[in-house]
């Protein structure tokens, strides 16, 4: 037997260690770190930058949410009528009242007024008539007729004047010439008075009369209802009397009337 030839062993490529890396392995991890580290800083910056501009947005949004206060409302200016009647109640509050005490006869509204106006400007001027009953009792007993005057109020536009007239006229004549000179004047400052109060005694007055006079009224209205109910039960008395014969006499006797019908004839 003839012996085997030998056979050859094909050659082994040599292995790569494993503590040595291969370079082009090694380049090619150290580009994907700095690519990982590249990305994640442009992730990181991007991130920061949308932050940012989330912030800037967010602020601006909220800076158009809160909006800026309004500016202060401007007062509403006062009409001419609002503006006029607060300078008529201011000069209401300068004025001063004189109290009338005795007013002579003839001396009417506008005389008086006439009168005081020599000492200052008078706003207004009332005076009290009397009572009809007495004028009516002064008519019968011979006297005139005419509306006379009990007392008076007069207003000075500045309580200055009001002062300075009832202090200066009072006592003194009322003119140097005409048919007041022998008449005095009879004045009071009234300090603290207002024409208002005035209107208002004036109109209690005049509730005052009107009460009385209703009741007057439905007095009267009750006497007059009393006297009818009376003069009725004495005619029925009388009525009643009548038929029973007692009211008529006649030699003596009583006499009765009865009601007799008329007698038929055939």
């Amino acid at each position: 037997m003839g012996k085997k030839a030998p056979q050859e062993k094909a050659p082994q490529a040599p292995r790569a260690s494993a503590s040595r890396p291969a370079p082009a392995r090694k380049r090619g991890a150290s580009d994907a770190s700095a690519g990982s580290a590249s990305s994640a800083g442009s992730a990181s910056s991007a991130g920061s930058a949308s932050s940012a501009v989330a912030g800037r947005s967010g602020g601006s949004a909220a800076g158009a949410g809160s909006s800026p206060a309004p500016p202060p409302a401007k007062k509403p200016r006062p009409s001419k009528l609002a503006a006029s009647s607060l300078a008529y109640s201011e000069s209401l509050s300068l004025r001063g009242v004189v109290y009338v005490g005795r007013v002579p006869p003839k001396l009417t509204v506008s005389k008086l007024k006439t009168l005081l106006s020599d000492h200052g400007e008078v706003t207004r001027v009332y005076l009290e008539e009397e009572d009809r009953a007495k004028r009516k009792r002064r008519k019968r007993a011979g006297g005139g007729g005419g509306k006379r005057y009990t007392e008076g109020w007069a207003e000075f536009s500045s309580k200055h004047h009001a002062k300075a007239a009832a202090r200066g006229l009072h006592m003194t004549s009322m003119e140097r010439k005409g048919t007041h000179s022998e008449d005095l004047w009879s004045l009071r400052y009234l300090k603290g008075f207002k024409w208002d109060m005035l209107t208002e005694k004036v109109a209690y007055e005049r509730r005052v009369r009107e009460q009385k006079l209703r009741v007057e009224m439905a007095g009267a209205g009750r006497q007059k209802k009393e006297f009818e109910a009376r003069i009725e039960e004495g005619e029925r008395f009388e009525a009643m009397e009548r038929r029973r014969g007692k009211l008529e006499m006649g030699g003596g006797e009583f006499k009765r009337e009865f009601r007799q019908k008329k007698v038929l004839e055939d």
